[in-house]
């Protein structure tokens, strides 16, 4: 859906000479309404407008589902934390997944009892999450502040990120 010109003004204003920054973000949402999946990471020092480029980027997407999880110290040290607040809105779709896949995660989010679950389970089963979700509609995940995910979500994403291909999905 196209914006107005006044919500456009108010997105892009605070991000004066980022408008090639945005394409590229637009362009990975486009190609993922086509079946194309894709990842980006953006790096940069403190305050350089990270978070308000993704901010810009993702908040006029309407059809779309825009899943965000921001990075916070006092959860870094908690396995699976970050992995665990992305895949929230994603339960839906946990039951079409394979039992092993689904098992991993529900154990990764503490739903469900077992050993520490198989990090390649895990990362199979938020890729098959994503893929499920984006037949309906593509996906667009949103990590900010990443360096401060803990271990396990942060290995899980970077897995994932490898592997997108056809998922309707983009990783930012």
């Amino acid at each position: 859906p196209r914006m107005h010109a006044e919500q456009q003004r108010k997105l892009v204003a605070p991000l004066l000479g980022r408008d090639d920054d945005l394409r590229l973000i637009q362009g990975l949402v486009t190609r993922a309404r086509n079946g194309e999946s894709g990842a980006l990471i953006l790096r940069g020092e403190p305050g350089i407008g990270k978070t308000a480029l993704l901010r810009s980027a993702t908040s006029a997407i309407r059809d779309a589902l825009v899943l965000r999880v921001d990075g916070f110290s006092a959860e870094s040290a908690l396995p699976y934390a970050a992995l665990q607040r992305l895949g929230m809105r994603l339960q839906p779709f946990l039951d079409g997944l394979p039992r092993r896949q689904r098992d991993a995660l529900q154990v990764a989010a503490g739903v469900a009892d077992g050993p520490p679950p198989d990090r390649y389970l895990v990362g199979l089963g938020m890729l098959s999450l994503l893929a499920a979700a984006g037949e309906k509609s593509p996906v667009v995940c949103v990590v900010d502040d990443a360096h401060q995910l803990d271990r396990e979500s942060l290995e899980v994403l970077a897995f994932v990120s490898r592997r997108l291909q056809a998922e309707s999905a983009v990783l930012l």
